[in-house]
C-alpha cells in the first residue's frame, strides 16, 4: 500500500517545489534551445562538403614508394616487396621518427653500420605494424620518399562518395584539387572551399604507384551513425521536456528530466566531429558538447537514484551523490586545458582526439570504480525491490557505455564498422526509460494509452489508404494515353481542328487534364475520408468540446430551480455527456464547509466517506489554484487515494473569492491525455456552474428560510396563545394590556394571575434578547409563574420561587426582569414587587401626579436565592378610584428616532396625565401612536409590552 504520509514532511521543500512554474519554463526553454542548436548543426553537417572518408597524418616523413637494384634472392626480393613497399618507417632502432627533426639522418646513420638494423613499419593498405629485422646494407635497396605534404586515409564510408570514386583505406592523398597541403586541417579546409555538387581530384599514392582520382561532391548528405545520433538525441530532448513539465513538483523527476535533456544534447552534439572546428564558436560549442557529456554522466547516476524508485539509502547519503560532479568537474577542466593547447596550435588534432577519448575513458572507468564500491558499501540500505525495478535502465546505460568505450578503443586503430551499431544502441535508453513507466508508472506517470493507439492506427491507416488511392489513380491516369481533341478557341466560338495537336501542346494538354482529374478525386475521396474520420472520431469518443453546446445546457441549469443534490446530479449527467469522461465527481460547499457530494462512473462508498472526512483539507489544497490542477500536484494523502479511484484532474469552480465546488473528472473514453483545449472546456464549464450553484444554494437558503418561517409563525401563534387572551372581568378595574415582539417570536411577557373576583396578580417581564432563545424563556418562567401562583403567593415571594427554580437552568449570559402587582380592591391596595425591571408608573388622581415607583430588587438568575430575597423589596401603595397603574418593557423607553435619540420617560410621564380621563384601552393605544409616531420608518428595535390598570370611580 503507498503511503499516505507527504513528503513534505520529510524533505525540505524546495524552491522548484514552491514555483513549479519556473522549473517548467527552465526545462522548456532549456530543451528548446538544445533542439535548435542540434538542429542548426545537423544542418549545417548535412550541407558541410564532404568526402566521406577519415584521414589522418602520417606517422613519418619516410615513405617507401619502392624496391631499386637487383636482389640474389628472389624470395627476400618478393617478401621485401610485400612487407615495405607503400609502407611508412615509424622507427629505427627503436627510435621513433616522428619525434626527431631530422629523419634522414638517422637513417644515414644506420646505412652504414656493419649490425643489423631493427625496423618499424606501418602498411595502412594492409592495416598492419610489422617489426623486422634486416641487414643495415638492404636499406640502399629501397626508393624513399620524403612525404611532407599527406594524408593518410583510414576509413572509407561504404557507399560513399569516396568509395564510389575508388578510394580505399590506407590510401596516401598528395595533393587535393592540385593544392598540396601539411596537415589534416589544411586537407579539410581546402574540401570546405568546393562548392557542394563540384568535383574535386585527388592525387594519391597507393602500393607506391601514382593515381588521380575524382570525387563527384554531393549536394546534401548525412550518414546513418549522424541520424541515428541525432534522432536518439532528439527523442531524450522531447523526454526529457515531457518529465520535467508534467511532474516539475517531483525532485526525481526533476533530475531524471534534467539528465536526459543533457544527455540527449550530447548525443545531438556527438554529430560535430573534430574535423569541423573551423573557428572560435565551434571551439566553443566543442567545449560545451565535452561540458554536456562530464556532467550528463553524473547527472543520470544522480537521476538512478529516483527512478524508477527512489533508493532513499543512496540519496541519503550525499557524497555518493556530490562526488561523480566533482569527479567530472575536474575531468572537464583538464580537457578545456587540452583544448586550449589545441587552440593555440601547441597540439594537432591527432593528439587532441586522443586526449579526448582518453580522458573520456579514465573519467568513465574511475566513476563506475566509485559507484561500484559506494553501491557494494551500501547494499543493504537499499530496498531489493526498488533496486530491482531499476534493473533495465542500468543495464541499457551500462550496455550503450561499454559499446562507446569499445568503439573509442577501437577508434584509436582505424576501425569504425561498429559506429552505426553503437549509436543504435543509444535508443534502448529512450525506450527503457518509456517501458519502465509503463510498468511502474514512474512519477505516476501514465503512458498507457491502449484506445488512443487503435485511434492513431485506424486513423494512420485510412489516410495512407486515402493517400495511396490517390497516387494509384494519377498513376492510372499517367499510363493512359489521352486521346485530346486540338480545340482552337476564338473570340466567340470553341472549334475543333482536323490536324492533331503539336507534340508540345499534347503534352501539355495532357498534364492539365490528369491535374484536373487527379485533383477531383483526391477532392471527392477527401470528402469520403472526412466523413468515416468522424464516424472514427466517434467511435473513438473523439468529439471536441462544444463550448456553445454546454453554454446552452447549463443556461438550463440557471433557469431551474434545484437544490444542491438535485443539481449535483443533473450537472453530472450532463458533464459525462460533454467531456466524456470515465468517472467525474462534483462537491458543493458553503462558507467552506461540505454541504453536497456526488460521484457518477464508480460505485463506492469509500471514496464518499474520505471526502467526508477531509473536505476541509481538499478545500484548502484547491483554494491556491484557479484552473485545473492535475490530482499530482495535490498533497501525498490526498493524491494517493484521488488515484487510487483514477482521478486525473480538479477544477475548481470560484464565485468572487469564494471556492463554492469542485469537479473531478477522470480518465477521457478516448484515453487521450487532457490537452489544454480539455482544461480551457473545464474551466469554461466550472465558470457556467459558478452561478447555476450559487441559485441551488440560495434555493435551498430559501426554502431553509420559509421552513424557518413557518415554523416560527406556528411558534407566533403558540407564544400569542400563551399570553392572556381575555383580560379579567373584575368589577371596578379596568385592564387592557399588549405585547408586540420585535421578531416572530421574543421575550416580553405579561399575564393576569386571577384566582378571586376582588384581586388580581399583574405580572410583566422582559428576557434578555430577543427572537427564538427569548421566547424559550419567557415561556418558561410564564408557566413556572402560573404554576406557583396556584400557592396564592405574594408578588415578593412569587418572584424569589421563580427565581429559584430558574436558577440553574438559565445560561449565565441570559437574565429576566419582572414586576408582580397584587391589586386587591378589597383593602384598595396595591402590593409591588421588582426584580430589576423598569419603574411602575402609578398616576395619583387625588395629587393629579404620576410617581415612579422603583422598590429595590435584582435580576431572575442573577442571584441565588437568600441574595435574591434579602435585596428583593416589597411595597404597599394605596389605589383609589381614578388612580392608573402603568407596566411597561425597555421596548418603549429604548425606541430610537432616526436621529437615533431615544423616547424619553418624560413623554410616558406626561401622557399618562393627559390621557387619565380615558379608559385603560385608550391610555394605552394612545402610547403605541405617540411611539410610533416618535419612530416614523425606523424598524422596531426591540420587543415592546404595555399593560395599563385603571381603578374605575
Amino acid at each position: 500500500m503507498l503511503r499516505l504520509k507527504s513528503l513534505n514532511s520529510i524533505i525540505k521543500v524546495s524552491y522548484w517545489d514552491k514555483n513549479p512554474i519556473y522549473y517548467q519554463i527552465f526545462i522548456s526553454v532549456l530543451s528548446f534551445c538544445f533542439v535548435l542548436l542540434g538542429t542548426f548543426y545537423f544542418v549545417k553537417l548535412a550541407t558541410t562538403v564532404s568526402d566521406e572518408n577519415l584521414f589522418i597524418s602520417p606517422p613519418s616523413d619516410i615513405y617507401i614508394s619502392k624496391l631499386k637494384g637487383e636482389f640474389d634472392d628472389y624470395n627476400k626480393r618478393k617478401y621485401y616487396d610485400t612487407a615495405f613497399v607503400g609502407s611508412f618507417i615509424v622507427a629505427i632502432d627503436n627510435i621513433t621518427l616522428d619525434s626527431v627533426t631530422n629523419q634522414y639522418d638517422i637513417l644515414e646513420q644506420r646505412k652504414n653500420a656493419e649490425s643489423n638494423v631493427s625496423l618499424e613499419i606501418a602498411n595502412f593498405n594492409s592495416q598492419k605494424i610489422e617489426k623486422i629485422r634486416i641487414p643495415s646494407s638492404d636499406l640502399d635497396n629501397f626508393y624513399l620518399e620524403n612525404l611532407t605534404s599527406s594524408v593518410i586515409i583510414t576509413y572509407v564510408f561504404p557507399e560513399g562518395v569516396s568509395d564510389r570514386a575508388g578510394l580505399q583505406s590506407g590510401d596516401i592523398v598528395l595533393e587535393i584539387n592540385g593544392q598540396t597541403f601539411s596537415s589534416v586541417q589544411q586537407a579539410d579546409r581546402i574540401i570546405k572551399s568546393s562548392r557542394s555538387g563540384s568535383t574535386i581530384e585527388y592525387l594519391i599514392k597507393r602500393n607506391g604507384k601514382v593515381f588521380n582520382k575524382q570525387l563527384t561532391l554531393p549536394k546534401f548528405g548525412i550518414n546513418l551513425s549522424q541520424l541515428l545520433m541525432m534522432i536518439c538525441g532528439m527523442f531524450l530532448l522531447f523526454l526529457g521536456e515531457i518529465i520535467g513539465i508534467k511532474r516539475p513538483r517531483i525532485r526525481g523527476a526533476r533530475i531524471t528530466s534534467l539528465s536526459l535533456v543533457m544527455f540527449g544534447l550530447v548525443s545531438t552534439l556527438g554529430i560535430v566531429g573534430l574535423s569541423s572546428i573551423d573557428n572560435i564558436f565551434d571551439h566553443f560549442l566543442l567545449n560545451f558538447a565535452n561540458f554536456a557529456m562530464f556532467v550528463s554522466i553524473p547527472l543520470i547516476l544522480h537521476s538512478l537514484k529516483y527512478f524508477p524508485r527512489h533508493l532513499v539509502g543512496l540519496t541519503e547519503r550525499k557524497y555518493t551523490i556530490v562526488t561523480p560532479y566533482i569527479i567530472a568537474g575536474l575531468f572537464f577542466l583538464f580537457q578545456v586545458g587540452i583544448s586550449y593547447e589545441f587552440w593555440i596550435n601547441m597540439i594537432d588534432i591527432r593528439t587532441l582526439e586522443f586526449f579526448t577519448n582518453s580522458l573520456f575513458l579514465i573519467f568513465l572507468i574511475i566513476t563506475s570504480i566509485f559507484i561500484f564500491l559506494t553501491n557494494l558499501i551500501h547494499r543493504k540500505s537499499i530496498n531489493k525491490k526498488d533496486w530491482k525495478k531499476g534493473r533495465l535502465l542500468r543495464f541499457s546505460y551500462t550496455l550503450v557505455f561499454l559499446m562507446i568505450v569499445v568503439q573509442s578503443i577501437l577508434f584509436q586503430f582505424g576501425y569504425f564498422k561498429l559506429r552505426e551499431l553503437i549509436y543504435a544502441s543509444l535508443l534502448l535508453i529512450p525506450i527503457s526509460y518509456m517501458v519502465s513507466v509503463g510498468l511502474y508508472r514512474v512519477f505516476d506517470l501514465n503512458i498507457r494509452l491502449k484506445r488512443n493507439y487503435q485511434y492513431l492506427l485506424v486513423s494512420s491507416g485510412l489516410y495512407i489508404v486515402y493517400t495511396a488511392i490517390v497516387i494509384l489513380f494519377i498513376y492510372f491516369l499517367s499510363s493512359i494515353h489521352w486521346e485530346i481533341p486540338n480545340l482552337h478557341f476564338s473570340g466567340t466560338s470553341i472549334e475543333v481542328l482536323k490536324n492533331p495537336l503539336s507534340i508540345e501542346m499534347h503534352a501539355l494538354y495532357e498534364k492539365i487534364l490528369i491535374v484536373l482529374l487527379s485533383m477531383s478525386i483526391a477532392i471527392l475521396l477527401w470528402n469520403v475520408a472526412k466523413v468515416i474520420q468522424e464516424k472514427i472520431n466517434h467511435k473513438f469518443y473523439r468529439s471536441k468540446s462544444d463550448f456553445r453546446q454546454a453554454a446552452k445546457e447549463f443556461s438550463k441549469l440557471n433557469s431551474k430551480s434545484f437544490n444542491p443534490d438535485q443539481f449535483s446530479k443533473f450537472f453530472l449527467h450532463r458533464l459525462l455527456d460533454m467531456i466524456q469522461t470515465k468517472r467525474a465527481g462534483l462537491l458543493l460547499f458553503k462558507d467552506g464547509h461540505l454541504v453536497s457530494q456526488r460521484f457518477a462512473g464508480f460505485n463506492d462508498d469509500t471514496l464518499t466517506e474520505y471526502i467526508s472526512a477531509v473536505n476541509g483539507k481538499l478545500h484548502m489544497s484547491l483554494k491556491n489554484y484557479s484552473d485545473s490542477v492535475p490530482v499530482d500536484y495535490l498533497p501525498d494523502a490526498q493524491r494517493i487515494v484521488l488515484r487510487e479511484f483514477k482521478f486525473q484532474y480538479l477544477t475548481p469552480i470560484w464565485s468572487k473569492d469564494d471556492l463554492i465546488g469542485i469537479i473531478f473528472v477522470g480518465e477521457k473514453l478516448s484515453e487521450t491525455a487532457y490537452h489544454n483545449d480539455d482544461l480551457l472546456f473545464l474551466s469554461a464549464i466550472s465558470g457556467q456552474a459558478s452561478v447555476a450553484i450559487e441559485n441551488s444554494l440560495l434555493y435551498e437558503d430559501l426554502a431553509k428560510q420559509e421552513r424557518f418561517r413557518h415554523e416560527l409563525e406556528i411558534a407566533r401563534g403558540i407564544q400569542l396563545a400563551s399570553l392572556p387572551i381575555k383580560t379579567p372581568d373584575i368589577s371596578g378595574l379596568d385592564i387592557a394590556g399588549v405585547s408586540i415582539p420585535a421578531l416572530e417570536v421574543g421575550g416580553d411577557f405579561y399575564d393576569y394571575l386571577n384566582g378571586k373576583s376582588n384581586a388580581v396578580t399583574i405580572v410583566i417581564g422582559d428576557v434578555s434578547g430577543k427572537g427564538t432563545s427569548a421566547a424559550l424563556y419567557m415561556s418558561k418562567i410564564q408557566g413556572i409563574m402560573r404554576t406557583l401562583h396556584e400557592f396564592d403567593l405574594k408578588p415578593k415571594e412569587l418572584l424569589v420561587r421563580t427565581n429559584t427554580l430558574i436558577s440553574d437552568s438559565m445560561d449565565n449570559r441570559s437574565f429576566v426582569t419582572a414586576t408582580s402587582a397584587f391589586i386587591d380592591l378589597d383593602t384598595q391596595s396595591v402590593t409591588i414587587s421588582r426584580a430589576g425591571h423598569l419603574p411602575l408608573y402609578f398616576y395619583n388622581s387625588k395629587e393629579d401626579r404620576v410617581e415612579n415607583l422603583k422598590p429595590n430588587g435584582i435580576m431572575l438568575g442573577f442571584g441565588n436565592g437568600a441574595k435574591f430575597s434579602d435585596i428583593l423589596e416589597e411595597i404597599v401603595i394605596g389605589f383609589n378610584p381614578g388612580d392608573i397603574l402603568l407596566f411597561i418593557t425597555d421596548g418603549i423607553l429604548e425606541t430610537r428616532d432616526s436621529g437615533g435619540n431615544e423616547f424619553d420617560e418624560k413623554e410616558i410621564i406626561r401622557m399618562l396625565s393627559i390621557y387619565s380621563s380615558q379608559s385603560a384601552d385608550e391610555i394605552k393605544n394612545n402610547i403605541l401612536r405617540r411611539v410610533q409616531s416618535f419612530t416614523g420608518e425606523m424598524e422596531q428595535f426591540d420587543d415592546m409590552t404595555i399593560v395599563v390598570v385603571k381603578r374605575n370611580s
